[in-house]
């Protein structure tokens, strides 16, 4: 128990006072001893940051010590400590609680201790500790209660950072990817971090001393022990590698590195240590080989050949395709020199710039070398790229690496394409766009120097004539015999073309005169005009030639080309085989044939044709057997307009198809108009043309068309010319021949005797009439070699059993002279003359009224 120290001090005076003998020296040396303590205890609380205060309970008698003052900011001269003022210096939040705490202490009578929280008058807080003690007197009753006060904000701010600290390396331990461990001496594992424990889903128990090594792969455990242990056995740092796994059951590579830590005398405290994810890396790296792997097959595979070259160590290295691209040996060495020793002279300096340029950090070229072993010329492509040492194509490369390709086959290929490109491959002679090519250059010359240019064309004459008679292939070696026989006659710099076809092309650069043009085309037309032996047989060759000049540098490509094209129609259509030079009124002709072509397209578009007919009549009886459909068209302003005004359409293989078709139609329909009117007009001829046959679904179409005309295909008559049975498309004519012939259809051979059919074609196609032209019957009664030839017709047709057809007759006494060798039928003006449909209808029923002609003519 705590007394009052005033009752002490009460007992001490009067023992004081009953004892006189007292030395009053003695007291003075207490009263010394007590300030010397007194100061020291000052000392020590100002050391301590302690005060000390105390209050006579139930009064205003409350002291502090100076170090009290100092602690709550306050002057001795200035603050009256109370209890009121006391608790004014406490934090308001903490108040309440303070006084609540020394209230208890007066009613328990027992020790309180509390933090809290003193606001001086600058507003500066301190924290403070308290304890207080109450004082009792004799009777357990409190007389006072006594106090410190310890500031410890030093300590909290020490506290903070410490925790800020502590909380900042929890943290980074967290974030971190790796996983901190510890082990002892002996390496037993003392301590994994939490996130340790998480990534591998085992508990502390499972993981420290020895239990990490259950979720070592199998395959790596023993080696990963064999590490752990040279290293504790050593004291050397451990960093090993192996697969762990983690709490997905899935295996990650990490790699293990720990250090130990060494007493004064050196021996091992502990082992510090982390584990790295390194799964990532460990990927990539087999990643990485996988494909250098492949990039060392796909080298191999493809040929190339690497030159790899170290800037920093200046080593070079080839590789083995490399050497044997070169023709050198397996052991032959990396050397420069060497390599540039086999680059064809003419490139070598191409190849050195290329390869010493500090401008670009890729670059190809192609070039060539002479192989070290054989000699032989080979091209090679290289692909040079400059090598950062992290693997980038970029900037200034510590390693240069060139990638060799063999491409002698491409680049012959290539060669090959490109003169594929602008030559005709049949003849090897320039083809339609080097020819232009050519010619824009000769023009263009021509205007820049004024110097003359030529230009000729050339067409084969009756070429196809020989194509079909002879085939294709008799054809092709015809054309490369014309092409070298040209070029026997040009100039050297003078190009040779074949555009297309028959037709060739000559361009005649800085050319004198006319006069030495028409020379050199005089000369080819010679030299073509030789007889040739095409596969074993004897072949005449005439040729067209067009001419044209750029006199005094005149005239461009188009126009030039043009020109020529004009001056060799005009040649073939002046007998052929002859050199015509151009002149401007010949355009006349061309825009003729022009215009021809537009009325056939007008005409057709119009639907302006229509057959005429020609009555055929049975020269024996008299009788009317039927007619000839010929082709007519109106022209609205002209009228009545014949074949010949749109000739040219019959040589347009297109225009020609859609006159036959539209014939075909009209006259089909005619016929189901005459039969639904029960006229007996027997049969209608209708002229085929080649281009017909050229497809193969001609037959059909016919067939078709009468079918839906309700007509009897033996009402009708096919009339083809000898050269449809010629060709390679021989094959479907005949198919077309026989289906019509087979569905009842006549089959007429038109103009028979004038043209180069073999007399074998009478019997391989199904021919029931031939018709004798009328070139032969214009003058049978005067000339007996015309006399001759319509005899030995007639009697090879009877001979045949084929019927006979004369065309032409003009006169009773060309009939008369006709039927008496034996002909079958006439045709001509004398029976009538080509008539409209109308006209033709209304001839039938005419008929018996003019037999009187007939009866004459017998």
């Amino acid at each position: 128990m705590i007394h009052e120290p005033d009752e002490v001090f009460a007992r001490g005076a009067s023992a004081k006072n009953a004892r006189p003998d007292i030395d009053p020296q003695r007291v003075t040396q207490l009263v010394d001893d007590l300030a010397s303590l007194s100061d020291d205890l000052c000392a020590a609380q100002r050391i301590a940051k302690l005060g000390i205060w105390r209050w006579r309970v139930g009064t205003q008698d409350f002291t502090w010590s100076h170090e009290m003052f100092r602690i709550a900011g306050r002057q001795e001269a200035d603050f009256t400590p109370t209890l009121e003022s006391s608790m004014a210096c406490i934090h308001p939040d903490d108040r309440a609680s303070m006084r609540g705490r020394l209230q208890g202490c007066i009613n328990s009578r027992t020790h309180s201790a509390a933090e809290f929280r003193v606001v001086r008058p600058d507003g500066e807080i301190r924290y403070c500790w308290a304890e207080t003690r109450p004082i009792l007197d004799s009777f357990g009753r409190v007389l006072s209660v006594r106090g410190i006060c310890q500031d410890i904000t030093d300590r909290k701010t020490i506290e903070g950072a410490l925790r800020e600290s502590e909380e900042h390396y929890r943290y980074t331990l967290e974030l971190s990817p790796q996983i901190p461990w510890a082990a002892d001496p002996a390496g037993q594992i003392i301590e994994v971090s939490a996130q340790g424990f998480d990534a591998i889903g085992r508990t502390p128990d499972e993981t420290l001393g020895d239990g990490w090594l259950a979720v070592v792969h199998p395959d790596d455990r023993a080696r990963t022990l064999v590490n752990w242990q040279h290293a504790l056995r050593t004291g050397e740092p451990l960093d090993t590698a192996y697969r762990l796994m983690r709490h997905d059951q899935e295996y990650r590579w990490v790699r293990a590195r720990a250090g130990a830590r060494r007493s004064a005398d050196g021996s091992i405290l502990r082992w510090y240590g982390t584990l790295d994810d390194i799964d990532d890396q460990k990927k990539a790296e087999a990643a990485l080989l996988n494909m250098q792997e492949l990039y060392r097959l796909a080298v191999r595979a493809t040929g190339l050949g690497i030159w790899d070259f170290d800037h920093e160590t200046g080593a070079r290295r080839w590789s083995g395709e490399l050497r044997a691209m070169l023709g050198l040996g397996a052991d032959a060495p990396a050397d420069a020199s060497r390599f540039l020793g086999l680059v064809h002279p003419d490139d070598r300096d191409a190849v050195i710039a290329s390869m010493q340029s500090e401008d670009e950090v890729h670059a190809e070229m192609t070039f060539r070398i002479r192989r070290a072993d054989t000699g032989t010329l080979r091209w090679l492509t290289i692909d040079i790229r400059a090598m950062s040492a992290e693997g980038d194509t970029g900037g200034s490369g510590s390693r240069t690496i060139v990638a060799f390709r063999d491409v002698t086959d491409r680049k012959a290929a290539q060669d090959h394409v490109e003169w594929a490109a602008r030559h005709d491959p049949l003849t090897g002679l320039a083809n339609r766009v080097l020819f232009q090519e050519q010619l824009q250059a000769a023009v263009s010359a021509s205007l820049a120097g004024g110097e003359r240019s030529a230009l000729l064309l050339i067409d084969l004459d009756d070429f196809k004539l020989v194509n079909d008679t002879l085939g294709h292939d008799s054809g092709d070696q015809l054309l490369r015999l014309s092409g070298q026989r040209i070029e026997t006659v040009v100039r050297p710099g003078d190009t040779v073309a074949r555009l297309g076809g028959d037709e060739f092309a000559i361009v005649l650069p800085q050319i004198g005169s006319e006069d030495e043009v028409l020379d050199i085309a005089e000369a080819i037309l010679a030299a073509l005009g030789a007889p040739a032996r095409v596969n074993g047989q004897l072949v005449d060759i005439r040729a067209s030639i067009g001419v044209t000049t750029s006199a005094d540098g005149e005239g461009g490509a188009e126009e030039l080309l043009k020109h020529a094209d004009i001056a060799l129609y005009v040649s073939k259509g002046a007998g052929r085989g002859r050199v015509t030079l151009f002149h401007p009124e010949m355009r006349a002709s061309i825009q003729q044939r022009a215009s021809m072509l537009s009325l056939a397209r007008y005409a057709l578009s119009a639907d302006l044709v229509e057959p005429f007919y020609q009555p055929q009549v049975d020269l024996s009886s008299g009788a009317l057997i039927g007619f000839e459909a010929l082709l007519r068209w109106r022209h609205p302003r002209l009228g009545l307009q014949l074949p010949g005004s749109v000739a040219a359409a019959f040589e347009d293989n297109e225009l020609a198809t859609s006159i036959s078709d539209r014939m075909f139609e009209r006259t089909i329909a005619d016929m189901r108009c005459w039969l639904q009117d029960g006229l007996d007009f027997g049969h209608v001829a209708v002229n085929a043309s080649a281009a017909e046959f050229r497809r193969d679904n001609f037959a059909e179409r016919v067939l078709t068309l009468l079918r839906a005309g309700d007509v009897p295909p033996s009402r009708l008559e096919l009339e083809v010319t000898e050269t449809v049975f010629l060709g390679r498309g021989s094959e479907l004519v005949d198919r077309a021949l026989n289906l019509l012939s087979s569905e009842g259809v006549k089959i007429a051979l038109d103009d028979f005797g004038t043209g180069y059919a073999s007399l074998s074609h009478l019997k391989r196609f199904p021919v029931d009439i031939i018709k004798i032209d009328q070139s032969f019957i214009r003058d049978i009664e005067d000339d007996p070699e015309d006399a001759a030839i319509v005899s030995a017709l007639i009697t090879l047709g009877n001979s045949l059993g084929l019927k006979t057809v004369a065309e032409g007759i003009e006169t009773e006494r060309q009939a008369r002279c006709l039927t008496a060798q034996g002909c079958t039928i006439g045709q001509g003006h004398y029976f009538g003359r080509p008539m409209p449909t109308n006209m033709a209808r209304q001839l039938v029923a005419d008929w018996p009224a003019l037999g009187h002609r007939l009866t004459a003519a017998r």
